[in-house]
């Protein structure tokens, strides 16, 4: 592969093809001006105009043509793209679980791809985490072949027990797979040991809005299962949080603004 063809947005690149009937549109009534189209290429990059999308707090299932089963977690946005030669899933934004499906021939292998690379499974069952600055890939069985973007030699297969990051430049080595990274999918996320911080980050991804973590307790260590899928189940993890340490959970904004702090 040439060069110029390794430094284009392996995403960019897949969904101009993909909706370029509505970028054209988009560029017609924005026009030429440099922020419109950044905030047109922002817009994209937050899968706003994905095939399949879920909202903050949304969980979905999808059973694909070749027999995949597809879980979306909250915030996602993806892509679908099947052809004779191949099958494509361009995860825009946010998180999936799959267990590949035995219907499709090995003519036409899959892939997902994000911003960062790509995620080939050799028949298996894994979870795809895309963040802004990496790619989280935790392979539960089979085995998983990653890829950075933008580095020829960096590519290597995950076993299953073993999960690694990616950027587009290069992969963490492998490491035992967190066995609580598919929680999200039965509506809970696990905690071991987290600081509060870090959970608050992630209820936070379940409703629209922030959780504010003071740095006086962000450290704090949190260990437990917490609901989330939904507003209503992260209220009730906010709850569980107040009731068993000595915090402060107070709402602002109709709930858009949560902030956790010690007890006074």
């Amino acid at each position: 592969m040439s060069t110029a063809a390794r430094h284009t947005d392996p995403i960019a690149e897949l969904y101009t093809e993909h909706h370029g009937w509505l970028q054209g549109w988009l560029r017609g009534k924005l026009g030429l001006l440099p922020t419109a189209w950044l905030t047109q290429r922002q817009l994209e990059r937050q899968g706003l105009f994905a095939e399949y999308r879920t909202a903050a707090g949304e969980r979905r299932e999808l059973q694909l043509a070749d027999g995949t089963q597809l879980t979306l977690n909250t915030a996602t946005a993806v892509d679908l793209r099947f052809e004779h030669d191949s099958r494509l899933i361009l995860l825009r934004a946010g998180e999936i679980l799959l267990t590949t499906g035995r219907d499709a021939p090995a003519t036409q292998p899959l892939q997902v791809i994000t911003r960062h690379g790509t995620a080939s499974p050799l028949g298996t069952r894994f979870a795809v985490r895309q963040d802004d600055d990496q790619t989280r890939v935790t392979v539960f069985a089979g085995r998983v072949r990653i890829a950075p973007a933008r580095a020829d030699n960096a590519a290597y297969v995950l076993e299953s027990g073993q999960q690694a990051s990616f950027g587009e430049f290069a992969a963490t080595p492998p490491q035992a797979a967190d066995d609580n990274a598919s929680a999200w999918a039965r509506g809970m996320l696990l905690a071991d040991n987290m600081p509060l911080g870090e959970l608050a980050a992630e209820l936070s991804r379940y409703r629209q809005g922030l959780i504010h973590c003071a740095d006086d307790v962000a450290d704090w260590r949190i260990s437990g299962a917490f609901p989330v899928g939904d507003i209503a189940a992260t209220e009730r993890s906010l709850a569980m949080l107040a009731a068993t340490h000595p915090l402060d959970v107070r709402q602002r904004l109709g709930g858009l603004w949560v902030s956790l702090s010690a007890r006074r």
